[in-house]
């Protein structure tokens, strides 16, 4: 890299993270204030969460055990990969409208999921983990592509 650009670059970003140190600074200054119940009464504003997900997986192999009869026997996945995105999974505590007075967790679902070779080449249940699928014992493999959309809630209370 040439010497001028490196000393450029290094120069710029000192000056970036001074700036950013000052910002950050700044806004910790403010004491908290005693709020009174009148006062926490005229409060609004929104709660809850909005989760957004980009998941990419590149695993050449997955397997679990399991023991069947003192045997151990494993299912095993070959090529586990392909990338998911999932949009705006909200998550909020709403009040129940009777009388109880009771919450309950709202989860809403996604509005817009994508999958992009999302899945698994190869399976299949044997007794060493580490062999190769045999051609004959492969049960399958699944990939997803494309796009949907879905609206609905999940409810969570306890009982």
């Amino acid at each position: 890299m040439n010497f001028d650009l490196y000393s450029s670059l290094r120069r710029a970003g000192l000056v970036a993270a001074a700036v950013c140190a000052a910002c950050v600074g700044t806004t910790a200054l403010a004491e908290p204030k005693a709020m009174d119940n009148s006062e926490m009464s005229d409060v609004v504003g929104g709660d809850g969460v909005s989760i957004i997900a980009d998941i990419n997986v590149h695993i050449s192999r997955v397997s679990r055990d399991f023991n069947d009869g003192g045997t151990t026997t494993h299912l095993v996945m070959d090529d586990v990969g392909g990338g998911a995105f999932i949009g705006g999974i909200t998550l909020d505590v709403r009040n129940r409208p009777d009388a109880s007075g009771e919450s309950y967790i709202d989860i809403g679902l996604p509005g817009f999921v994508a999958f992009n070779k999302l899945g698994f080449k190869t399976s299949g249940v044997q007794t060493d983990h580490q062999a190769a699928i045999a051609p004959s014992q492969n049960l399958g493999g699944v990939q997803l592509n494309g796009t949907g959309a879905m609206t609905g809630h999940f409810l969570m209370w306890a009982k």
